[in-house]
This record gives C-alpha cells, sequence and structure tokens, in this order.
C-alpha cells in the first residue's frame, strides 16, 4: 500500500486532489493493487460507490416487484421522493461523467472527475445518509402482514 500512497501523493501535488486518507475513508482506494492508471482506478472506484447508492435510490422512486422495496415506497412521502429525486440526478450527473471521462482516460480529466465530485461529497453523503434513514425508519412503522400484502396487490 505504500506505493499506492507516495505514488497519489506525487499526483495530489500535481493535480491538488484530496487527502489520500479521506477518499480512502469512502472509497477504499487503499485496495488498488497497482499505481498503473492509479487516477483512472481511483475514479472507478468512487463510481462503484455512487452506483450502489443508484441502486438504493432507484429503488425508492421506482420500486422493484420485491417485497422489501415495495414497502419502503409505500411509506415515503411525496414530498420526500422530490428530495431524494435530487439526489438521484447529482449521481446520475457524476456517474455519467465517470463514464464518459473511461472513454477519454486521461489523467487531468480524472483528477478534475476526482477533485469536483469530492467536493460535493460531503454534502451528498449526508443526504444519502438521510435517505437511508428514511428507508430504515419505515421499518419501525406498525402494520401487519395482511395490510402489507393487500396494499401490494
Amino acid at each position: 500500500m505504500g506505493e499506492i500512497i507516495n505514488h497519489y501523493k506525487e499526483l495530489a501535488q500535481k493535480y491538488s486532489l484530496p487527502d489520500f486518507q479521506e477518499l480512502n475513508r469512502y472509497f477504499y482506494i487503499e485496495d488498488i493493487e497497482k499505481t498503473d492508471f492509479l487516477l483512472n482506478k481511483i475514479r472507478d472506484k468512487i463510481t462503484e460507490k455512487i452506483d450502489e447508492y443508484i441502486k438504493i435510490i432507484e429503488t425508492v422512486l421506482q420500486p422493484d416487484t420485491n417485497l422489501a422495496n415495495l414497502y419502503e415506497y409505500r411509506y415515503v412521502d411525496e414530498r420526500k421522493k422530490d428530495r431524494i429525486y435530487r439526489v438521484f440526478k447529482k449521481l446520475m450527473k457524476y456517474y455519467r461523467y465517470s463514464t464518459e471521462i473511461s472513454l477519454i482516460n486521461e489523467d487531468e480529466m480524472n483528477a478534475e472527475f476526482i477533485r469536483t465530485f469530492y467536493n460535493e461529497w460531503t454534502q451528498l453523503k449526508q443526504e444519502i445518509i438521510n435517505i437511508l434513514k428514511i428507508l430504515r425508519n419505515s421499518w419501525d412503522i406498525e402494520s401487519n402482514i395482511k395490510e402489507d400484502l393487500s396494499y401490494f396487490g
């Protein structure tokens, strides 16, 4: 891992990137094994996390026909769905941006993605936490299986 950190520090200085430990804390960049195309690999790690959050949010906005998704959807009101949709749009913007950059794959563009996303990460992270709390708390709402199953059709 020392080689990754040292190489990252050089790139961080060159491209004004966030602290290695901060990125690692959320995106597990220490799992990267080789320094070749390091910025590309870091962008990929960030994009994997973005994709995880997108999938969770999609089930709130457009639930699959499984019991858990339908249950949670039932307990999220329209005002909360509007807030959730705004987060979804931000995440999708970065997801598409990352896909675009992957086709070009230049260090400067990878660095710009990392910088830009990380600058918005603190706010996005809190919004995602709030969404997860809404979903978790929906499971505390009293209901019974007959009520739930009849609602789901």
